[in-house]
């Protein structure tokens, strides 16, 4: 069926992206990364049209490394870790876009995003290369997504002056893909407190979506 046969399906998705960074999921981090030019691929196939936009939210809420903290040239258990760089302030907020994944296995560096903004929009050059940076959470030990989840669509951070704002628009699809590779016991909430933020974010009753 065509993508424009439903509603929220003529040409806008919203993706949002929740991975866990704990220390479980070092193997699958690799598995993927190795998956990001797959989904680019599609993304760019079938999606050429469309106007996008892609967050990777931020599961840990804190900036640094345990055994980094304090450097200012290099440090011994992570050289690629920042030594000596503040973070900006929505670096500090669960749930806001990331663009400056640090710790083992993650990009530890600021994502460079066409936008401006923390996440990507249509016509990002090197679109590969913005994902992977976003997307590589490491093992931070960030998890909750299910929290996160409802965080990165909460009222407050997508509204004017938020970290996540313009990200949630009213006339996109929603996609969201949540990854941990346990039990979601780091979230408060239940399975239908999460489910309600989602509908509640979207200003829809619960349904299934087809855009294939």
């Amino acid at each position: 069926m065509a993508a424009t046969a439903f509603p929220g399906c003529k040409g806008k998705v919203d993706f949002l992206f929740t991975i866990s960074g704990a220390q479980t999921m070092e193997p699958k981090q690799a598995r993927l990364k190795a998956s990001f030019p797959g989904f680019i691929a599609t993304l760019e196939s079938e999606f050429a049209d469309f106007d996008y936009h892609i967050l990777s939210a931020n599961t840990a809420g804190f900036w640094g490394y345990p055994s980094c903290a304090g450097c200012q040239d290099t440090c011994a258990d992570l050289p690629e870790f920042p030594c000596g760089i503040p973070p900006e302030p929505c670096d500090l907020v669960r749930g806001a876009g990331m663009t400056y994944p640090i710790g083992e296995g993650a990009s530890n560096q600021r994502c460079e995003l066409a936008s401006g903004l923390r996440y990507i929009t249509a016509g990002q050059p090197k679109l590969d290369d913005a994902f992977t940076c976003v997307a590589s959470m490491g093992t931070n030990g960030g998890s909750g997504v299910a929290e996160v989840t409802a965080m990165a669509l909460a009222d407050d951070i997508h509204a004017p002056g938020g970290c996540n704002e313009g990200f949630l628009r009213d006339d996109a699809l929603l996609v969201v893909v949540a990854i941990q590779d346990t039990y979601d016991q780091g979230s408060e909430g239940t399975a239908e407190d999460w489910r309600d933020a989602l509908v509640e974010a979207k200003g829809a009753t619960p349904m299934r979506w087809s855009c294939s």
